[in-house]
């Protein structure tokens, strides 16, 4: 209501104002300056605001397929989580890895399940971290996210979830308790700990027995995300589940066929056929990660309908502006064609209007976006907040809907015979 008074009153007030004499000479068809530059105006405003928008959607966009693009480290689209809390119903840390270990038996069995494996420590979920020495130097680099992280897995975790071995063995099920200590180390992790030189066969020292025993590597592994899809880079390393102390099962992972359909009910069907377990959390580690993709997702959606809608709006705008003036002024224009003007000189007078204004509120829709981008920067990812591309598409997309938008009332112009134009008046 209160936009529709407003529209309302600007045009009310300059009606009040008319001057009937030079209306009358005019012969209702002349419009005063003040009106056309209040069209202008907004017109203006409006091409400057689509182009807020548009760079708005642009970042976000641009950010979306960023973080997108950003390799995890492991399969998210083909390996399923299962977790329950087992320490909950009363289970102790021994009896609950029973029924895992024993979960992870059945599910070996079930059609469609490539492969399976438990872990002490899953992504984006529960980390474990501890002393760590490395046999050469005096100590590891301090990182951002802290650690060095570790894994406890059974033989196969790694070809489940996806993670490649760079070199090197996987652990096997001869790396239980009693036989020599063995680790898998990130290739972060190999790089910075003996940069220039073979990780394999090098020794870790773990825990608060960071001066005796040799924990041996054995290969190094692909960098996998650890907390987050855009934390910074992690130390990790990985030890065999069977050489633990006291290790606690955090969840199994079920790496399935492609194209397999129904895994979390036939996942599920085995959990209540184990006995009364507690409930059992089923999810793809792609549902794990998109939470953490839904600001980008938001923020390029919304920017990109109410810019695209803006754009609509302003070639509208544009379209019927132009038009309105060729009505307004075709007694001038026929004079014009009459005195010798081409087709060619009306299009160029037309278009030229509706490119002008397209500039003016490019130019001023410029400062605005910058001070979008720098508002929004900390929500980007990796995309420069005057992202050059983002700016220079937007720019000539506006301009070319300004151009086709002007083009039309310009063409219809152009064709105003002179004769019928002063027989009019």
């Amino acid at each position: 209501m209160l936009t529709t008074v407003l529209t309302g009153i600007v045009p009310a007030i300059q009606a009040s104002r008319t001057d009937l004499v030079s209306a009358f000479r005019s012969g209702g068809h002349g419009t005063t300056g003040h009106g056309t530059t209040t069209r202008t105006a907004l017109l203006v405003a409006q091409i400057a605001l689509t182009l807020v928008l548009l760079v708005g959607a642009g970042l976000f966009v641009r950010s979306l397929r960023k973080v997108q693009g950003i390799d995890l480290g492991f399969d998210a689209d083909r390996v399923v989580s299962v977790t329950m809390n087992l320490n909950g119903a009363g289970m102790t840390d021994e009896a609950a890895n029973a029924v895992y270990l024993r979960l992870l038996d059945r599910f070996e069995q079930i059609p469609g399940v490539e492969r399976v494996a438990a872990s002490m420590g899953t992504p984006f979920d529960y980390s474990y971290a501890q002393d760590v020495r490395a046999e050469g130097i005096d100590s590891l680099p301090k990182m951002k996210t802290g650690g060095p992280y570790y894994q406890a897995i059974t033989p196969g975790y790694l070809a489940t979830m996806g993670t490649h071995v760079v070199r090197g063995r996987d652990f096997t099920d001869g790396d239980r308790a009693g036989n020599p200590p063995v680790t898998i180390v990130s290739a972060l992790f190999a790089r910075l700990a003996w940069p220039g030189a073979e990780a394999i066969g090098k020794c870790l020292y773990l825990g608060s027995d960071t001066t005796k025993t040799c924990t041996r590597v054995i290969a190094i592994a692909a960098d996998a995300k650890r907390d987050g899809v855009t934390e910074s880079e992690t130390l990790m390393y990985y030890v065999p589940f069977a050489q633990q102390e006291k290790p606690v099962v955090n969840g199994l992972f079920v790496r399935m066929r492609p194209g397999t359909r129904g895994l979390p009910a036939a996942l599920m069907r085995e959990i209540q056929a184990v006995g009364n377990l507690p409930f059992a959390k089923i999810e793809s580690i792609a549902d794990q990660v998109a939470p953490q993709l839904r600001s980008w997702q938001l923020g390029a959606s919304a920017f990109t309908a109410f810019g695209l809608l803006a754009l609509l709006i302003a070639a509208t705008g544009i379209f019927a502006v132009l038009s309105y003036g060729v009505s307004q002024r075709t007694k001038e224009i026929g004079v014009r064609v009459a005195l010798g003007a081409q087709s060619a000189d009306v299009v160029r007078m037309i278009v030229g209007q509706g490119v002008g204004a397209a500039l003016i509120g490019t130019a001023i829709g410029m400062v605005g976006a910058y001070a979008l981008g720098r508002a929004i920067a900390s929500l980007l990812y990796q995309v420069p907040a005057t992202d050059p591309l983002v700016f220079g598409s937007v720019v000539i997309v506006l301009l070319v809907v300004a151009l086709v938008a002007a083009y039309v009332p310009a063409r219809r112009a152009s064709r105003i015979a002179p004769m019928i134009a002063l027989r009019s008046e």
